[in-house]
């Protein structure tokens, strides 16, 4: 049976989220020390070369990460893995295999009503990558279960010492000293608040910090030690 989903890097999309407006800012550095000041000062100038730059970066930025993912046809055959991609890039230049002794660990998520996979390999090209779809897909949800029932079959043959792992990002050390720092933080602030009187805008960055960290938290929380209790 064949797979049609989606497949991305996050790597890759890290870079696609930062570089465009560093990349954009060299035109708009330009622009300020020998464009502008042949024109008369004047504050719809400075509007307009913002927004330009923002509307820029946000284009720029949209067209990568599309760039970054691309539709996969995933077909397994023989305890082998075949990744082809309909659309190749400077991203994804080649298709690829995998055998189940190259892969090392694969996790899984749910995120902002989409559905990941994410393998690690030893693969030279393809060495940590995820596969994902939106929430609820039947054709994800049969290639996950292929995927991890091939998975026990690997393990159960293979030599005790070089089994595939189960673990997702959150229970890996680095999101749960993350996490970790993110709980702490929550506390720094009412204690100095006990100590000083600070301006009304530091409680809503506060609320705000609460509310952006509270999802990695409870993830790190639910998937480390609320899975260890009901097992």
């Amino acid at each position: 049976m064949k797979y049609q989903l989606t497949f991305g890097r996050n790597s890759q999309l890290i870079w696609a989220l930062i570089v465009p407006a560093f990349i954009l800012l060299i035109p708009l550095l330009i622009s300020i020390e020998f464009i502008l000041p042949n024109f008369p000062k004047s504050d719809l100038i400075l509007i307009v070369t913002t927004v330009l730059y923002m509307g820029g970066t946000l284009w720029l930025t949209l067209k990568w990460v599309k760039a970054t993912t691309a539709p996969v046809e995933i077909f397994i055959n023989n305890g082998v893995i075949h990744f082809h991609f309909q659309k190749k890039n400077i991203f994804h230049k080649t298709d690829f295999s995998l055998a189940y002794s190259d892969i090392n660990n694969i996790g899984e998520d749910s995120d902002k009503g989409f559905d990941f996979l994410y393998f690690e390999c030893n693969h030279p090209n393809y060495n940590r990558f995820h596969i994902t779809s939106n929430e609820g897909n039947e054709e994800f949800t049969a290639f996950k279960y292929q995927i991890f029932e091939k998975e026990t079959d690997f393990n159960t043959n293979t030599i005790p010492n070089n089994p595939i792992t189960h673990k997702s990002i959150y229970q890996k050390w680095p999101m749960k000293i993350l996490a970790m720092i993110f709980f702490i933080c929550w506390f720094i602030f009412p204690l100095a608040l006990a100590y000083n009187t600070l301006d009304w805008l530091y409680n809503i960055k506060y609320w705000i910090f609460v509310i952006m960290s509270s999802p990695i938290i409870f993830k790190v929380y639910t998937q480390n030690f609320q899975r260890k209790t009901n097992t």
